[in-house]
């Protein structure tokens, strides 16, 4: 019992180290399949670990594998992105006539979440309503509400949130998240607004999913609430992440002054931190403050990420710099070790483009690791537009509408070079395929 214990405490940690040593012990006893709990315990603490090979070969010896060592595999390849394997340990399961629990259910729907498998997730909400499952099981219903967010049914989730029998702070979490992440921010506040007249005090999780739902001028009151709360709770000295968040708010509600206020005041001003801020002047056109946090980055002896080089290369091409993009372009992989991604290479392209070095351009899209980049495409269109280059334009288009037939600026920018170039005809003919295909800003 007590080597149970102790292997539920290094799981719990995550304590690989002290948890080999254990394992090492009930070998050594021979005490694996004398004990079934101590193999269960053993299954989990490898799996909790990322260690699945271990934790399969743990199973394999167990001569009885009942519901907690199965559920415990089943968690362990879900928790790291194993889903197809999930699935095989939770029909293998029922296979031999064991029959899921509730915590089963409720690891094999993370698997599903992972996924976005609505199909999947439908049959297995089905099951748990059949087996009487859900009742007060307030995790569960947890479970099915974050699979229904991230397989783009949240009118499933809400239905499913409405059926609990009483909602905790992890219930309105995923509520609030999920209708953010589907940009449904008056939800999202409403549902903010409706947990705390039930009592129930926000968590940092809570307050990580709001803050972006306020980055609006319409909802900047209640981000200045929120921002007084963190004040008066302490809790922008505890946690990095809260400041990074209002720092984004604000600067997407278009005050960088209090963005740059909270960048002062956060006790710790980490690589996301100063992204954070860089980004924000970006955005409002504040350029010269982006290229002096850059160079205070550097002197903090902080190395830039990918998300940094993207605020300074945008910034390169609205201000019209291709020898500073250049160099910072080049700088990623050479002085960082930054591999650029899709995105640097659409800022290039974007670059280059309004420069009207369309050379330079098509020659970064060949570059690219892969052609697969509407925003490298919708790029070069928009500079096709400015320097009323049809020939470019046709073949930028042709590639655009190939990977997304439903974005409505690519229309506009071909339809403006057939106008610019004379050709209403074809310009015409745009426009009706735009309507056609419904496109959308």
């Amino acid at each position: 019992a007590a080597l149970v214990v102790f292997l539920k405490d290094c799981a719990r940690q995550k304590d690989l180290y002290r948890g080999s040593r254990l394992h090492a012990i009930v070998v050594r006893k021979g005490s694996l399949n004398l004990h079934h709990n101590l193999g269960s315990s053993l299954v989990n603490l490898y799996a909790k670990c990322g260690k699945l090979a271990a934790a399969q070969q743990v199973f394999e010896e167990l001569v009885q594998r009942d519901v907690v060592a199965w559920t415990a595999l089943i968690t362990g390849y879900a928790q790291h992105g194993h889903d197809e394997k999930a699935f095989s340990c939770f029909y293998g399961m029922q296979s031999i006539g064991l029959v899921p629990n509730a915590v089963t259910f409720a690891c094999i729907l993370k698997a599903c979440a992972n996924m976005g498998s609505a199909e999947r997730g439908i049959a297995l909400h089905t099951e748990i309503m059949r087996k009487g499952l859900l009742g007060d099981d307030i995790v569960l219903g947890n479970a099915l509400m974050d699979m229904y967010f991230k397989s783009g049914l949240p009118f499933k989730a809400k239905e499913v949130f409405d059926e609990l029998p009483f909602h905790d702070v992890v219930s309105w979490n995923a509520l609030i998240s999920g209708y953010a992440q589907f940009e449904r921010n008056e939800d999202a506040l409403d549902c903010f607004e409706k947990m705390q007249q039930e009592g129930l005090c926000s968590d940092p999780v809570t307050l990580l999913s709001i803050l972006p739902v306020c980055g609006s001028r319409e909802a900047t009151e209640k981000g200045i609430r929120i921002h007084a709360k963190l004040v008066e709770e302490g809790l922008l000295e505890e946690d990095c992440a809260l400041g990074t968040a209002l720092i984004n708010m604000y600067a997407k509600c278009g005050v960088p002054t209090k963005a740059h206020c909270v960048f002062l005041s956060v006790p710790v001003q980490d690589v996301a931190t100063w992204n954070a801020i860089i980004a924000g002047y970006a955005d409002v056109g504040k350029h010269d403050f982006v290229f002096i946090l850059f160079s205070e980055i550097i002197g903090e002896g902080i190395d830039p990420t990918v998300i940094t080089f993207v605020s300074l290369l945008n910034v390169c091409s609205q201000l019209g710099l291709v020898d500073d993009g250049c160099a910072y372009f080049k700088s990623m992989r050479i002085r960082y070790g930054i591999i650029p991604t899709l995105e640097h290479y659409a800022c290039m392209v974007d670059l280059y483009g309004r420069a009207g070095c369309f050379e330079r351009a098509m020659e970064t899209i060949e570059e690219m690791p892969s052609l697969d980049c509407l925003p490298a495409w919708s790029a070069l269109l928009g500079a096709c537009r400015k320097w009323e280059n049809v020939n470019i334009g046709m073949f930028a288009y042709q590639h655009a509408i190939q990977l997304d037939r439903k974005t409505a600026v690519v229309y506009t920018y071909m339809r403006d070079i057939f106008m610019a170039a004379g050709m209403d005809e074809h310009a015409n003919k745009i426009e009706t395929m735009r309507l056609a295909n419904e496109a959308r800003w």
